[in-house]
């Protein structure tokens, strides 16, 4: 008998599994308390800025209160502020007689007479029109003289109602009055232009009072450095009431998202907030011009339209500012952050708030960099050849359709039946001819303006679009010092510009905001400017 093999060993039977499930568990709860942790921590970094704004603002305020409290008083007791005071006061007692009366007339009698009347009135004046309706649709004449029966019969109903008025005395009383349609139209009429009436002399009685009452406001807040006490007691409270959540911006005309403002909260505050006021956290500033949100609101720019980024992310500060490989528009670097005004702005020789920008635009027109380099914003040959080839294009058609019709005029006079129009039809074939004689003149005329835009758009330097992709922004700079110092074959000329010029010229060119930042060695430098060439990527 062959032997029985023997059986083979089976690990749940013969070992425990208890180690095994006991790691699994240990690595399900690690896994699920670090998905816990990123998905309210790691992937929310704005909520921390958020509450350490909070708290950092909240006590700069509570800092600054009792200052501002003090600079606060000390307007208040000035004698200029003491003398405004007075006369806004000497001129709403002046007035505080006539205007209670006037709120009260307005108030308990053309308001309540109103209140009474209205109801009444449209209800009859609705009533009305059904009827008028029915009877410029009504066919038969008899059902229609019915009808303007009962038309003049709820035109005399009388209706009694309780109004009030005032007495003998002037005081308000309530008595019962009459009235039929006509009478009810005419008081409702009568009320309302009185209530304008009413409304009139008060606003005329109080704007004196309220001219005082702001030049005083004014007064305060031009002798205030600062927000007064209650403005800083309204941002407190907003910082109490503060909810942590993404800021978001939504341009809809362009599906524009920004929540930049969700990590840089400080940017719209009235207050201006400087590093140091804010801890040495330089997230939660003021913006560095706030006179330009004025004339660019980001509530309709964003802010990622002039200072590139991601707005939309908010997982991580690199995200955010796009200085990683898979966003193309990563954020400019403070020095740079003028480099977003020549996005849309690239026509505009002048431009406000762009100070360094308009000079090295300046300096580029006036040295004639625009005659050698092709570069946005100086480059008309490209429209100018479109219009050119545009117009060629029309002549050729225009030619087309005369020379058409120049043989439809011989065919029409050879077979016309007199002399006479035979005649009319020739010449008009002749002046089609000239007209033709001078469009071909007219075309080679522009077809040789086609051949000289070909020929300037062949520029002889580099064309400078996205230039900053090709070289380091330090290099330039030197560059511009003397060209032939580091390449003597350049065609490019040395300009005699001085330090400033050549920062603001090579801020421009590489499209940034503010100067281009030189090397600490002097700029004369041969070799480090050999360097910085050789490095250039």
């Amino acid at each position: 008998m062959a032997e029985k093999p023997p059986a083979e060993k089976d690990p749940v039977v013969s070992q425990t599994l208890g180690f095994i499930l006991l790691i699994s568990t240990v690595l399900l709860v690690l896994s699920l308390l670090w998905a816990v942790y990123d998905e309210t921590y790691s992937l929310r970094p704005w909520k921390s800025f958020q509450k350490r704004f909070v708290q950092i603002y909240s006590k700069h305020l509570a800092r600054i209160q009792p200052q501002q409290v003090e600079s606060e008083q000390v307007i208040l007791r000035s004698a200029e502020y003491q003398q405004l005071a007075e006369d806004v006061d000497v001129a709403e007692r002046a007035i505080k007689q006539r205007l209670s009366e006037l709120d009260q007339e307005t108030r308990e009698l053309i308001g309540g007479r109103l209140g009474v009347v209205t109801a009444p009135f449209a209800i009859i004046r609705s009533e009305i029109a059904a009827l008028v309706y029915q009877t410029e649709t009504s066919t038969s004449q008899g059902e229609k003289e019915k009808l303007n029966q009962q038309i003049e019969a709820v035109r005399s109903r009388k209706i009694v109602l309780e109004l009030p008025s005032f007495n003998g005395s002037g005081e308000i009383e309530h008595k019962q009055e009459t009235f039929n349609f006509d009478q009810l139209d005419e008081e409702f009429a009568r009320l309302q232009a009185k209530k304008a009436e009413l409304g009139r002399e008060r606003a005329k009685l109080v704007r004196p009072t309220t001219e005082l009452r702001e030049e005083r406001e004014t007064f305060l807040k031009d002798h205030l450095t600062g927000l007064t006490s209650s403005q800083v007691e309204g941002l407190k409270a907003k910082m109490d009431g503060f909810v942590s959540e993404i800021k978001q911006i939504h341009v809809a005309s362009v599906d524009l998202v920004d929540r930049c403002e969700s990590c840089h909260l400080g940017i719209r505050e009235p207050l201006t907030l400087t590093k140091a006021d804010m801890g040495g956290e330089a997230v939660f500033t003021s913006h560095p011009n706030l006179d330009l949100l004025k004339l660019h609101d980001p509530e309709r720019f964003g802010c990622s339209t002039c200072h590139n980024g991601n707005g939309r992310a908010t997982t991580s500060v690199k995200k955010a500012h796009g200085r990683y490989k898979h966003w193309l528009w990563p954020l400019f670097h403070p020095e740079n952050s003028q480099a977003g005004c020549h996005q849309c702005h690239a026509k505009d020789l002048v431009l406000e708030h762009a100070e360094v920008l308009n000079q090295g635009k300046a300096i580029y027109y006036n040295q004639g960099c625009r005659g050698c380099h092709r570069f946005e914003g100086f480059d008309t040959e490209v429209e100018a050849f479109t219009e050119v080839s545009s117009s060629i294009h029309q002549l050729e058609i225009n030619r087309k359709a005369m020379g058409k019709e120049i043989e439809e005029s011989i065919e029409s006079g050879d077979m016309a039946e007199d002399n006479i129009e035979a005649q009319v039809l020739y010449a008009r074939a002749e002046e089609l001819k000239q007209k033709i004689s001078n469009s071909d003149h007219e075309v080679e005329q522009l077809e040789m303006r086609l051949h000289n835009l070909l020929l300037e758009q062949k520029k002889v330097g580099p064309s400078l679009k996205e230039v900053r992709v090709k070289i380091r922004k330090e290099w330039l700079p030197i560059w511009l010092e003397n060209p032939h110092a580091y390449r003597p074959s350049t065609k490019m000329p040395a300009f005699r510009l001085d330090l400033q010029q050549r920062r603001s010229i090579a801020a421009f060119v590489w499209q940034s905001g503010l100067e281009a930042e030189l090397p600490t060695q002097p700029a004369g430098s041969a070799l480090r400017g050999k360097e910085l060439f050789e490095t250039r990527g």
